[in-house]
């Protein structure tokens, strides 16, 4: 409804859809900042490459997000709440869907996607709370009904309560209500961070007693490090790491040594919130994860073995060898140190605890029917071109029958093409489709 209803919307979208992946379960296929290759393609670069959509800036992808996903619905004119989320269901499953899913909440008919001055008309004589629930809820229908929700489901059902919440204090703040929204922190936090704050103040015992809560982190780790980690009096730096990964979904690196987590996943360019620095020390080294930075310009770490125990401690930035990612999972939109949050280092102090139960690691993906498989090929590695593999005879007869070749050829597009629009067709109508149980929000 106003301008600072779009620049809190984008921020959190930018929150959920995270930085690249390219996950084989996705049918988004590449993907960075939200934006899918068949976006890209389509409103920046024809014949774009997965190269090109991890090099995309996040300036462009916030041009795209205004004028193709926001302004394209209309989200200035809808009530505030319903414009963020019918704003991030348009990003995540499709501006076709999220702009007939409003059509169908406010009563009218889904011949068409398009938001029509009748269709905000329809909206603005509605509680703008009702609709928000309404559109919510069939968003979660419709997602728990696709094949990639053993997948992709509990990352899903987080980010459409999220919206949910934030979209219900968007809407309240009209009326004078103000209901507490979900913390965007919360879906900000890297799953391996937010495990590493839940064991914040596990502690070594003194003496020759050992914590059973850290020798239960190597156990949880397996492989190697379950193997030979046998005392906490051993440095456990490296281990508190792998267990966060690990315990998280995601994938250690079997290692007890801190300075081999500057070859894990992926190199960042710099500094950025959850990355796994490495740094030397007298010795040997060290591996935290970053939380932030001090005013005075130090890097704030938290991890394992800092003081004999899991707390922040500050670190000169440019000792810092490398910081890395898991390549499993999306990067961080920014990276540098100019770019992390100014924070207070957490208080030291110990507590006894209980390992908490692993997770599932919580991806984000498009919430689309995936389509049909040879309709996916072309849409992200594109029509393969032909080569020389029929052997000389094949092009010696293209060479002294080139109408024929002509005509072979104009059929042959004319039939896969005619067949990729009907795929596609059928494919949109299918996703497209109405949930079942839909009850349109009375005026």
């Amino acid at each position: 409804m106003t301008a600072s209803t779009y620049d809190e919307a984008l921020r959190r979208l930018l929150v959920s859809e995270g930085g690249y992946t390219n996950h084989p379960s996705d049918p988004g296929g590449p993907t960075n900042f939200g934006i899918t290759i068949y976006d890209y393609r389509k409103y920046v670069k024809p014949d774009a490459t997965a190269a090109d959509v991890r090099a995309m800036s996040v300036d462009q992808a916030k041009a795209i997000y205004r004028k193709r996903y926001w302004d394209a619905q209309r989200c200035d004119e809808l009530p505030a709440g319903v414009d963020y989320s019918v704003f991030d269901y348009g990003v995540n499953s499709g501006v076709g869907r999220s702009g007939k899913v409003l059509r169908r909440v406010v009563g009218l008919p889904d011949n068409a996607s398009v938001v029509t001055d009748q269709v905000l008309a329809y909206a603005r004589v509605r509680d703008p709370k009702v609709l928000v629930a309404a559109i919510c809820d069939e968003r979660l229908a419709f997602l728990k009904s696709l094949k990639t929700w053993p997948v992709f489901g509990r990352g899903w059902g987080t980010r459409g309560a999220e919206v949910k919440a934030a979209s219900l204090a968007m809407a309240g703040a009209t009326q004078g209500v103000t209901p507490s929204p979900a913390p965007v922190p919360v879906a900000g936090t890297p799953p391996w961070l937010a495990r590493m704050n839940a064991i914040l103040g596990l502690y070594e015992f003194p003496g020759t007693a050992d914590n059973p809560a850290i020798v239960g982190m190597a156990k949880a780790c397996g492989g190697n490090i379950a193997k030979t980690y046998r005392h906490d009096a051993t440095p456990w730096c490296a281990l508190a790491v792998n267990y966060c990964l690990i315990a998280s979904g995601l994938p250690g690196d079997d290692s007890l040594w801190a300075l081999d987590f500057a070859k894990y996943g992926v190199r960042l360019k710099g500094a950025a919130v959850g990355a796994i620095a490495t740094k030397t020390r007298d010795g040997g080294g060290h591996v935290f994860l970053v939380v932030g930075r001090t005013r005075d310009g130090r890097l704030v770490g938290r991890g394992g073995n800092q003081r004999d125990m899991v707390c922040d401690e500050v670190f000169d930035p440019s000792a810092i060898t490398a910081y890395t990612w898991p390549k499993d999972y999306p990067q961080p939109a920014q990276a540098g140190f100019a770019t992390l949050p100014i924070v207070e280092p957490a208080p030291k102090a110990k507590r006894d605890l209980a390992l908490p139960p692993p997770t599932k690691l919580e991806l984000p993906a498009k919430g689309i029917v995936p389509p049909p498989k040879a309709v996916k090929e072309v849409v992200t590695k594109g029509v393969p071109a032909g080569g020389a593999a029929g052997g000389l005879g094949f092009w010696d007869w293209v060479v002294v029958h080139p109408w024929e070749t002509a005509g072979i050829a104009l059929v042959g597009a004319g039939v896969i093409g005619g067949a990729v629009y009907a795929l596609n067709r059928w494919h949109q109508a299918r996703h497209e489709a109405p949930t079942p149980g839909l009850v349109p929000v009375a005026a």
